[in-house]
C-alpha cells in the first residue's frame, strides 16, 4: 500500500468518530442511565488516535497527487483544514479521556462532559470541513463550481 492508500484508510475515521461520538454524547443527556455517554467518550479518544495517522500520512499521499496533476492550492487549502481539525481533535481527545476517566471515578463526567459535548460540535464541524476539501482532491464535481445539475438531454419519440 502507498501512503495515499494508507491516508485513505485512516482519513474518514476522526470525520465519522467525531459524529458518532457527538451523537452518543447527546443521547447520553437524554438517557441518563445508558452507557451512551461513556460509549461517546470512547469512540472520540479512539477518533482521536485514529487521526494521528490519518495526519502522518497526508503528506506522502500529498506527493502521490501532485504527480497526477492536482492543483496545489487545492491540496494546500486541504492541509490547512486538516492541521486546524488535527489539533482540534486532540485536544477533544484529551477532554474525553479526562471526561471519562472521571466518569469511571464518580459516575458522572460533570462539567468536563458538557465541554466535551461543545467541542464535540466544533470539531465536527471541522472535520466535515476536511472532508469536503479532501474531497475536491480527488472529486472535483462538488465544487462550488458545480452549483446546479444539468438535466439530463430529453428526446423527443417519433410518432410511428
Amino acid at each position: 500500500m502507498n501512503q495515499a492508500q494508507i491516508h485513505l484508510l485512516f482519513n474518514h475515521w476522526p470525520i465519522i468518530g467525531a459524529m458518532i461520538g457527538l451523537i452518543l454524547l447527546l443521547a447520553g443527556k437524554f438517557f441518563p442511565k445508558s452507557q451512551s455517554s461513556r460509549s461517546g467518550l470512547i469512540v472520540l479518544v479512539l477518533a482521536a488516535l485514529l487521526a494521528i495517522p490519518a495526519l502522518l500520512t497526508g503528506e506522502g499521499a500529498e506527493e502521490i497527487v501532485e504527480e497526477q496533476g492536482i492543483s496545489k492550492e487545492v491540496i494546500h487549502e486541504h492541509e490547512e483544514d486538516a492541521e486546524k481539525a488535527f489539533w482540534a481533535m486532540e485536544i477533544l481527545g484529551v477532554l474525553a479521556l479526562l471526561a471519562l476517566v472521571k466518569d469511571i471515578k464518580t459516575g458522572k463526567p460533570g462539567v468536563l462532559g458538557n465541554v466535551t459535548i461543545v467541542a464535540a460540535f466544533v470539531v465536527s464541524f471541522m472535520m466535515v470541513g476536511v472532508g469536503h476539501s479532501g474531497g475536491l482532491i480527488k472529486h472535483p464535481e462538488i465544487g462550488e463550481q458545480q452549483n446546479s445539475i444539468a438535466a439530463p438531454a430529453e428526446t423527443e419519440e417519433e410518432d410511428d
